[in-house]
């Protein structure tokens, strides 16, 4: 069970909440229920803002195109490439702070659904998977560099080691322990 406090909704812009209604109160989406299991899994594990955001904001999103009457349609923005690269080129210089979705939407003159929406269309990623990505890359070159295990997780703005293994290891497939002895090893990379 989620409970959110007015400020909460306050802080992440939705698409038009006051031009949506739902066409009935309860719905069954076994996919969406699936991805706030998710979330809710997320939520225990870390405190990453931009990660949670993302997800919400995506969750919502699709609540509301999948069981909602739209009282007014909202023009989709073209993707916006210039604005994109403002929010790329911020998150690399502050890849070690704890983001948020709508710090990155102020980059650009849209909504967090709409600057989320097109991120993942110019992109081909969500901001949050882009973030992941990015710190793990400066990861691998820490660790190919010998600095130590326990200070990468820091270094590249992961919330504690448990955090950073278990993303290095959703994306490269093994530990950082273990890319450390393979990247050191004479023979180097598998």
């Amino acid at each position: 069970m989620f409970y959110f406090d007015d400020a909460f909704f306050d802080s992440i812009p939705l698409p038009a909440m006051q031009a949506l209604r739902f066409r009935q109160p309860f719905v069954q989406d076994r996919e969406l229920a699936s991805t706030l299991f998710q979330l809710h899994h997320e939520l225990e594990g870390n405190g990453d803002r931009l990660g949670f955001e993302t997800a919400f904001v995506s969750i919502f999103s699709q609540l509301a195109e999948r069981y909602s009457e739209t009282l007014e349609q909202a023009a989709q923005p073209k993707p916006d490439r210039t604005a994109i690269g403002a929010a790329l080129r911020y998150m690399e210089s502050n890849y070690d702070r704890n983001l948020s979705l709508s710090e990155l939407a102020e980059l650009s003159p849209y909504s967090a659904s709409h600057f989320l929406r097109m991120f993942r269309d110019v992109v081909g990623l969500t901001p949050h998977a882009y973030l992941t990505q990015f710190r793990i890359e400066l990861a691998t070159n820490l660790l190919r560099s010998g600095n130590p295990l326990v200070d990468i997780a820091n270094l590249v703005g992961f919330t504690d080691q448990s955090h950073f293994t278990r993303k290095f290891k959703r994306v490269l497939g093994v530990t950082p322990g273990q890319y450390a002895i393979n990247s050191a090893s004479p023979t180097g990379r598998r």
